[in-house]
């Protein structure tokens, strides 16, 4: 990415609500989604000046403290109703770090819901009558990320990135530096951006 663009600008601007249905439409609905390196470079970028795209970063680490904190207290009170319900049903568990739950979830909670394509059909509706706009091809480095299996790897200490939302597994050698953003190609997370302030 260019030194002018930030990479945390690029990751405040991606991982909204808007970029993510213009990333998920151009990923398509079929029973495999993907998304392709030139489909990401069509992507146009807003570029107001440095000191907007500031206030743009601190606004996104401030709404990502908040949902740290929220995500904890929100975990917190589930393991309390862990235990109260363990409590009341008179379980002992006598290895806490072994006990296993499942979960039952709806696959919409999951994955989304069915993207509205009409809603975003119209790009001309999201341009800004005031800021220039570049495509993100013009901005940042777009290449699709090397595979590599599970068998191949010799474990290590840097996280391997693939279509999930978690990293599967980790390496003994990197390929990327830190300071850079992942989105997947494919998959049920087709779309999903990652920033990464460490090498993957």
């Amino acid at each position: 990415i260019p030194k002018e663009i930030d990479a945390l600008y690029l990751m405040s601007l991606l991982d909204t609500e808007i970029y993510q249905k213009i990333i998920k439409n151009k990923a398509g609905g079929g029973a495999q989604p993907n998304i392709s390196e030139s489909e990401l470079m069509s992507i146009e970028i807003p570029v107001p000046t440095i000191e907007t795209r500031n206030e743009i970063v601190a606004l996104y680490n401030k709404a990502q403290e908040e949902k740290k904190i929220k995500e904890t207290q929100a975990q917190e009170l589930l393991n309390s109703i862990d235990e109260y319900l363990l409590k009341e049903l008179g379980i002992n568990i006598i290895n806490s770090e072994q006990k296993q739950f499942s979960f039952k979830v709806h696959i919409s909670e999951m994955i989304g819901n069915k993207i509205d394509v009409k809603s975003n059909k119209n790009r001309e509706n999201m341009k800004s009558s005031h800021i220039k706009e570049v495509l993100l091809k013009d901005i940042a480095n777009i290449k699709k990320g090397q595979s590599i299996t599970k068998d191949k790897i010799e474990y290590g200490n840097y996280p391997v990135i693939a279509g999930g939302q978690t990293s599967p597994y980790s390496s003994n050698v990197f390929n990327q530096e830190k300071n850079v953003i992942t989105i997947s190609s494919s998959g049920a997370y087709s779309g999903y951006v990652w920033y990464h302030d460490y090498e993957i």
